[in-house]
């Protein structure tokens, strides 16, 4: 009986073991992340990187559709001028 129990408890932790080398090696390796992403602390930077590259990914696209708008004011102006 005891040892039935220890041997489930060894497959147990080799299941444990496997199930933490997947998550924290083999995902970050093929995703090109930084290993053992689970015990890494957020930063402040990391926070602020975070929060800069929003903000810059909101300009950026805010920029292109002013540019797109003004496109089609300047189209639907060439529009109203032909007619």
């Amino acid at each position: 009986m005891i040892i039935a129990l220890l041997e489930l408890v060894i497959i147990a932790f080799a299941i444990t073991i496997l199930i933490l080398f997947a998550t924290q090696v083999v995902i970050p390796l093929r995703k090109g992340i930084p290993l053992f992403p689970l015990f890494r602390k957020e930063t402040p930077l990391k926070v602020k990187v975070e929060e800069a590259e929003k903000e810059l990914e909101e300009t950026t696209e805010l920029v292109m559709l002013q540019e797109q708008l003004e496109e089609i004011n300047r189209r639907k102006a060439e529009l109203e001028k032909k007619e």
